[in-house]
């Protein structure tokens, strides 16, 4: 057999597995497919560009790295789409295509780094007549890059910008900042001396300013390109004003803290950072909120609170406030739950009721001076025994120690996670290690109220850091400066700041001592304070017995004006209904000569009248003269035409005038002895058509006498005929008619003055049997 015959099955077998494996490595390749073809590979030249398509396509190598990174855009035609991506290198004849790319960038790409190439990156699939292309060209070993850095702090304060720029690659040097203030057009460029830190002087605080960051080129960074323009917020100047700063106790050992504040502008604010630390210095926590205002649930240790605005620049001055650790006073469930023993000066005991705290196993005790910086120990305890500390500084005597005992409900661990709402206060006390005697007295010692008999001693409490124990009260000593007088001791309670002497002698100085007391005894006694008391006044005594009398003047006084002027009040407000008695005619019947002018009408000389006519009123002749009376007489007085004063007046000047003064003087003319009948200007009568005769109104007088007798009388009554055996007699005048009354109104005045005899209440007479009595 030829040797020819022997190697062409070789050949054959070695051909068909050459093939397979090209087609084992081409269906092997990674997502995305990469195909390897002849010079210019990319056959989508009918795609168009465009913005609202795939575009800036930007392709660069960093430093020290041997492949390429391709980077572009992807518009709103092109979003959700896949890309692909051809790279050619035409020297080469060298051409990559990466499909089914589902991002806006890729990387690795292999080239060739001295040879010029070309990258394109299309959103088409499928070979579709509507798509977008983007196309880069350029040398890969000219296109290394470095930067631009994503990694830049900026921090504002006092006029200067920090800039901190943290670079990937290690060839950067240093770097340029480009800034200018916001809305300007021009930009200012400044380089700095390191790769890291750099500060911009002069800057004016209440601008805000944009700037651009980028490193400097040189041999191994050939481009650096400038980093997104950031915005400098203007510098926050201005501290947080705190307005409220509320404490509230809540149950079970916590505190409920309410802050408000402001801040003058607030245009640059991004929000408040609210740092809450303990005293002691256990834990502290920043906490932010964007309104002014903050609700925080704290246990009774002592806190401090910081309050700052921030901006993306950084952070303005803080507002500080100190939160002093829980009182007795404030919070009173505190007090007498914990038990303080001391093992010399380095170790002390708690103890309390275990009982109440059984739900908790994680504890945290702290202690101090007042006033100062407490210690603290976190620890982990279940036994029904004193918690031992053991501390690293001595506790000093004759110093005051608050300790306080705090629950933590975490078991996993005793240390505080979180500042709000972590921990509660199970109890306060405070205890001396050793109790000495005041070192100093009550200080401002004066006196003031003095009196005869008294004075008032104040002054002002011995400070704690000069009690050197707890006090026990005050001691005050004070005698008479005379010689041979013993000294009196008065013992005040603690809380007390005065007190009155009592019980001294007039016009005397007494010399007055304080001094403060512990359970280790009395302290220091105060210089002597001198006090005079004051000398008795007796004008006191005299003003009191004046001031009775005065009062009892008074009082008499008043209840005799008051008498009167109830009387006034009484008349002028509550008029009586008149009184027919107080009329003008019935004072001149009723005057003091009423039984001298009707003596001569006395029962023994009318004995003799068989017959009586009542029918007409008779007067005793030799008195004043009638006349008609009439309204528009101004002699009468009309008591309508008056005011109430006058009234009341005159009432009251009747009163007080003597009795035999109301009546007139008797005149000296001589009473006859004979009665004529009292005429009446009248108008004539008038008759009707059947013969009665119809009486003319009467003319009004005298309230009492005229208006009330006429109101009395029946107007259409017929006039009744005389008497046949009296008398009439007839008027001497014409234009008089004789009054015919039914009733008689001088016989009711005179029943009871002149002839009381035939006065029966009981009995009703007529005017006809009163006559005749008479």
């Amino acid at each position: 057999m030829r040797l020819s015959d022997r190697v062409i099955p070789f050949i054959l077998i070695a051909g068909v597995l050459s093939v397979c494996c090209w087609i084992s490595l081409v269906n092997s390749e990674p997502f995305p497919e990469r195909h390897q073809n002849a010079f210019h590979c990319f056959n989508y030249d009918h795609c168009h560009s465009s913005k609202e398509g795939v575009h800036d396509l930007d392709c660069y190598a960093k430093p020290s790295e041997p492949h390429m990174h391709c980077e572009w855009k992807s518009g709103r035609s092109s979003s959700n789409k896949m890309f692909t991506l051809f790279v050619e290198q035409e020297t080469r004849k060298y051409c990559e295509i990466y499909e089914n790319i589902n991002s806006t960038s890729y990387h690795p790409i292999k080239v060739f780094p001295k040879f010029s190439m070309t990258a394109y990156v299309t959103d088409a699939n499928d070979k579709k007549r509507n798509c977008t292309k983007a196309v880069f060209t350029g040398t890969p070993r000219q296109l290394v890059r470095c930067g631009p850095t994503k990694h830049i702090e900026f921090k504002r304060h006092s006029g200067q910008l920090l800039i901190q720029v943290l670079w990937v690659e290690k060839q950067i040097k240093q770097y340029a900042v480009k800034y200018r203030e916001l809305n300007a057009v021009s930009w200012k460029e400044v380089e700095s001396e390191g790769r890291e830190k750099f500060i911009l002087h002069n800057l004016t605080s209440s601008l805000s300013y944009e700037v651009q960051v980028q490193c400097v080129i040189n041999q191994q960074c050939r481009l650096c390109p400038a980093s997104d323009s950031l915005l400098v917020p203007r510098e926050l100047t201005d501290d947080p004003v705190i307005e409220k700063f509320d404490i509230s106790p809540q149950q079970k050992g916590k505190r409920l803290i309410v802050i408000h504040w402001k801040l003058a502008n607030t245009e640059s604010v991004t929000g408040y950072n609210v740092t809450v630390g303990k005293e002691s210095g256990e834990f502290s926590q920043s906490l932010t909120t964007v309104e002014p205002v903050m609700r925080l649930t704290l246990s009774g240790s002592a806190y401090n609170v910081s309050i700052a605005a921030f901006n993306s620049a950084g952070t303005s001055p803080s507002a500080q406030r100190r939160l002093h650790s829980a009182q007795n006073r404030e919070d009173k469930s505190l007090n007498g739950k914990l038990n303080i023993t001391f093992n010399g000066s380095s170790t002390f005991n708690v103890l309390w009721n275990h009982s109440q705290t059984k739900s908790y196993c994680c504890y945290c005790v702290e202690w101090g001076l007042r006033g100062e910086k407490m210690s603290f120990q976190s620890m982990f305890h279940r036994k029904h025994a004193p918690i031992a500390i053991q501390v690293k500084d001595p506790l000093q005597p004759y110093k005051r120690y608050v300790f306080l005992l705090h629950t933590r409900p975490d078991k996993d661990t005793c240390n505080l996670k979180r500042i709000n709402n972590s921990e509660s206060t199970y109890g306060r006390a405070e205890a001396y290690v050793t109790e000495g005697t005041p070192i100093s007295a009550p200080a401002d010692i004066a006196s003031s109220s003095v009196t005869s008999s008294s004075f008032v001693i104040k002054w002002s409490p011995v400070p704690d850091e000069h009690a050197r124990g707890f006090l026990l009260g005050y001691i005050i000593h004070y005698t008479d400066t005379r010689p041979g007088q013993n000294i009196s001791v008065v013992t005040v309670h603690p809380s007390r700041n005065n007190y009155t002497l009592s019980n001294l002698e007039s016009k005397t100085v007494y010399r007055v001592q304080l001094s403060a007391f512990t359970k280790a005894g009395e302290g220091v006694r105060s210089t002597d304070l001198y006090i005079e008391t004051k000398q008795p006044d007796y004008r006191i005594v005299g003003g009191a017995v004046a001031g009775v009398l005065g009062g009892i003047a008074v009082l008499t006084l008043v209840a005799n004006l008051g008498s009167k002027l109830f009387k006034r009040a009484k008349k002028l407000f509550w008029p009586s209904i008149p009184n027919p008695g107080n009329s003008n005619a019935i004072q001149k019947i009723d005057g003091a000569f009423e039984l001298e002018v009707l003596e001569p009408l006395s029962k023994e000389k009318l004995a003799h009248i068989e017959e009586s006519d009542t029918s007409s009123l008779h007067i005793i002749e030799g008195r004043v003269h009638p006349r008609p009376v009439a309204i528009s007489d101004p002699g009468i007085p009309d008591i309508r035409e008056q005011p109430p004063e006058d009234i009341g007046a005159e009432e009251e000047e009747e009163e007080e005038r003597p009795a035999d003064c109301r009546q007139a003087e008797p005149t000296t003319t001589p009473i006859p002895t004979h009665i004529t009948p009292v005429a009446t200007p009248t108008p004539a009568p008038s008759f009707t058509e059947t013969g009665e005769v119809r009486l003319a109104p009467p003319i009004t007088g005298d309230y009492t006498t005229m208006e009330l007798f006429q109101l009395a009388m029946p107007q259409h009554a017929a006039p009744r005929p005389p008497a046949a055996n009296a008398q009439v007699h007839q008027p001497e005048s014409e234009g008089f008619t004789i009054a015919m009354p039914d009733q008689d109104y001088v016989r009711q005045s005179l029943c009871h003055t002149v002839i009381p005899s035939h006065c029966d209440t009981s009995e009703e007479l007529n005017s006809g049997e009163w006559l005749s009595s008479l």
